[in-house]
């Protein structure tokens, strides 16, 4: 077995506690005694009402003995022991946490795994964990079961390896990785961690998880004599200390995720000097790529199993072909068979601008990067894949894509295709919804639509002796994407400034008021990118049309464009009721809605639904118009609210006929501008874009 070997020269104080993650640790710790204290002080409060309550019934009956006093007596006992019973249940209440996806390993099935983790932990200087669990992310993580009884006792913690996480990294990555969460096992803060942990879960059982409990008041309230006494009396006071509870819930968790940051930075530290800080790094990056390549796999299945019935026999193999495709999509190579990250810098933009997000459990890809380069510790890599650890992967594998899959494996017809059958339909599918390679994605998600064909004609190229399709010069002009998700970023900053108290572009902090010049700024720089595109694209326009114009063939180009145009501003002037639509059910998506603000949703949705259901008519095809939730969704007119809730039947109808509208806009665009750019390279002779003449 191949263990990566430690960096030398480590500085021992590179894995100390740094004094921010001391001062969060007693944040937190405080944090966790004030909330004891609010909830002491809520629980004497509901003693001291049930006792009085209690004692009132009781003096009610000394005073008048009678049916109606003894009765009135009983139900403020009851009121008192709901009250007492809404504070006390959920404090001993067991947390069963989910472990169905997850499988657990032995020394005696793995024993090389386990050979393996225990050297790194013997590295790091930490207990061993006290299960270790497979799973198919692309992901490694730490949990543990957290109770009442973990407030007073240790807790130990479980390891789980995710298998899409394996089938992204080389063998030092994932020693990294491993080591990361050790780095974890190691910090006395994780105690704090299953504190507040708990204390969340607590507050959070209070607020949301009391159906029953909830269904228990309602029926008292609803209920005939004066049972509806205790039941008015007992949601006063649920209400009353759940808005208490929000109140406390906020500031704990921020003080908590705060610190989880400095959790991280603290175990990278730990990695890093068992392992090297190159690989935390390139590990960070493989992961990243990894996880979108998996969940295109699945998307891609979920796809096909609801259409061709089509199911994997071999998940993992299927994200290596994704992987390797995606590596020569984004010209970073594939390198023992995971994504070279050699030249990832240049490939993906870093945002310039850049809030510090409070509610966010870990640092930033980029934060950690940094923080990591900042160590220096540098070993040699061990490319071998971590697959080499395990007894039998092609077994574990299969076993883990049929559990994934193991509903439909059970239904008639659905048929299991080989990792060739998936590898020839996904790169068939994907060169049929990629543009030309030889305009090096200048047209990719743009395409000028207030070009006219005269201004083609009259364009004059300036910078003639540059091939007209030079991949430098088109892949050097600014990204528009990015620059207009860094505008989108600060116009949050601007309409919220006061919750937000600075930002970070281009490497410097500003406060945010700086964000209107800011946005200024990039918003020029947008306009000018734009006028950059937009003159490429008229240098190319210019180029073939007179290529067209030389074969006598001009009009044919002058036909071929203006239709294009003209179905380009069609679909946008149709995308308008589309995105009405959206962004009337956007409240829907982010909560909970008014009563009133629900009734306007459904009267503007159903006035606006009138144009969409004939646009949708007319595009797509009537071998999907057949289908039967699209087929429901157009021959009745639906109501999405009524009485005091939506329906989520109609919604989920709506939903589907708005996704078939997008996915059928997409391709007919795609095929639209696919077909004139496949035109225009026709037009040389062997396709050659290497000069221009």
């Amino acid at each position: 077995m191949i263990v990566p070997v430690k960096p030398e020269g480590v500085n021992p104080a590179i894995t100390q506690p740094t004094p921010q993650f001391i001062r969060e640790t007693y944040k937190v710790g405080i944090s966790i005694l004030g909330f004891i204290l609010v909830y002491l002080i809520l629980l004497a409060t509901a003693i001291a009402i049930a006792f009085g309550a209690g004692y009132l019934g009781y003096r009610l009956v000394i005073w008048y003995p009678a049916i109606f006093t003894l009765i009135i007596g009983l139900v403020l006992c009851l009121f008192g022991f709901m009250i007492i019973a809404f504070l006390v249940k959920f404090i001993t209440s067991k947390n069963e946490r989910d472990i169905s996806h997850l499988k657990e390993i032995s020394s005696e099935n793995e024993p090389h795994i386990f050979k393996f983790i225990h050297t790194v932990a013997d590295e790091v200087g930490t207990p061993l964990p006290k299960k270790i669990f497979l799973s198919n992310e692309v992901n490694a993580y730490v949990f543990y079961d957290s109770n009442f009884w973990s407030l007073l006792f240790p807790v130990k913690k479980n390891l789980v390896i995710g298998l899409g996480l394996i089938n992204s990294i080389n063998l030092s990555e994932f020693k990294s990785i491993i080591a990361h969460e050790f780095g974890h096992f190691s910090q006395k803060s994780m105690k704090l961690g299953s504190y507040i942990y708990y204390v969340n879960r607590v507050i959070h059982d209070m607020l949301n998880r009391n159906n029953r409990y909830e269904e228990m008041v309602t029926k008292l309230r609803e209920s005939d004599g004066y049972l509806i006494i205790a039941g008015e009396l007992t949601f006063l006071f649920v209400r009353a200390t759940q808005f208490i509870l929000r109140m406390a819930y906020k500031p704990i968790n921020l003080l908590y995720l705060a610190l989880s940051r400095e959790m991280e930075f603290h175990a990278d530290a730990i990695a890093a000097s068992v392992t090297g800080s190159n690989h935390s790094i390139s590990s960070l990056h493989r992961i990243e790529m990894g996880d979108i390549c998996f969940n295109t796999v699945l998307s891609k299945y979920n796809e096909w199993n609801s259409t061709e019935l089509l199911i994997p026999i071999n998940i993992y193999e299927n994200h290596k072909v994704i992987q390797k495709i995606f590596a020569e999509d984004h010209d970073l190579g594939f390198e023992n068979d995971i994504i070279g990250i050699s030249n990832i810098n240049d490939q993906f933009a870093t945002p310039r601008v850049s809030i510090k997000d409070q509610w966010a459990s870990h640092p930033s890809t980029q934060e950690r990067i940094e923080f990591l380069k900042s160590l220096n510790l540098t070993t040699n890599v061990e490319p071998i894949s971590p697959w080499s650890l395990f007894a039998d992967s092609n077994k574990t594998q299969e076993e883990f894509t049929e559990r994934a899959y193991s509903s439909l494996t059970k239904a008639q017809n659905y048929k299991a295709i080989s990792n060739d059958e998936f590898s020839k339909k996904f790169k068939d599918e994907f060169k049929n919804h990629k543009l030309p390679k030889e305009y090096h994605g200048l047209f990719d998600g743009y395409f000028p639509i207030d070009i006219n064909i005269e201004q083609i004609i009259s364009h004059t190229i300036h910078d003639i002796d540059t091939p007209i399709l030079d991949k430098g010069q088109i892949e050097a002009m600014k990204d528009r994407t990015s620059i207009a998700n860094d505008l989108a970023i600060l116009n949050y900053i601007k309409s919220d400034q006061k919750e937000i108290k600075s930002f970070d572009f281009d490497g410097k902090k500003y406060n945010s008021k700086k964000a209107e010049s800011i946005y200024n700024i990039l918003h020029n720089e947008l306009e000018s990118s734009y006028h950059d595109h937009k003159n490429k694209a008229l240098d190319i326009f210019h180029y073939f049309f007179n290529i067209a114009k030389n074969r006598g063939t001009q009009n044919i180009y002058i036909s071929k464009f203006d239709d294009l145009i003209s179905k380009l501003k069609e679909n946008k002037e149709e995308n308008k009721t589309y995105n009405s639509i959206q962004n009337e059910l956007s409240p829907i998506y982010e909560g909970d809605v008014l009563f009133k603000v629900a009734e306007t949703i459904n009267k503007n949705v159903q006035k606006l639904e009138v144009e969409f259901k004939r646009i949708l008519r007319e595009k797509v095809t009537q071998e999907l118009l057949s289908h039967d939730d699209l087929n429901e969704y157009l021959s009745q007119s639906l109501s999405y609210f009524s009485g005091r809730s939506f329906n989520d039947d109609n919604l989920e109808l709506l939903i589907t006929a708005l996704n078939v509208y997008q996915e059928k806009t997409v391709e007919d665009l795609f095929n639209c501008k696919n077909d004139f750019l496949n035109y225009q390279l026709a037009l040389r002779p062997n396709h050659s874009i290497s000069s221009q003449n």
